[in-house]
């Protein structure tokens, strides 16, 4: 299996990076909570990953979906069920 690297928090770009670099190509990022400001303003992505932002936290946080890289994936809560019975380890970055 591969691993899901869930980003929960607003962490400094730097930080992010280091978590993207971390992830293999066949592993998934989610971006989930304060860590959807992350790529709010279309910061590039440096990863070979999946990445995915939980779309209801973005909405909760008035973030306009139109400005995510389009290397984002925006799923729902049943997607982020899925990416985590299909993953393992799961990772969380604080």
């Amino acid at each position: 299996m591969t691993t899901l690297h869930i980003i929960s928090k607003s962490l400094a770009n730097a930080d992010i990076q280091i978590a993207l670099r971390a992830a293999q190509k066949e592993d998934a990022i989610i971006l989930i909570n304060d860590a959807v400001y992350a790529f709010a303003n279309k910061t590039p992505i440096d990863t070979k990953a999946s990445v995915f932002a939980l779309a209801p936290d973005l909405i909760a946080r008035g973030l306009n979906v139109d400005k995510l890289p389009s290397l984002v994936a925006l799923i729902d809560y049943a997607g982020f069920v899925e990416l985590s019975e299909s993953h393992q380890p799961i990772v969380s970055w604080y």
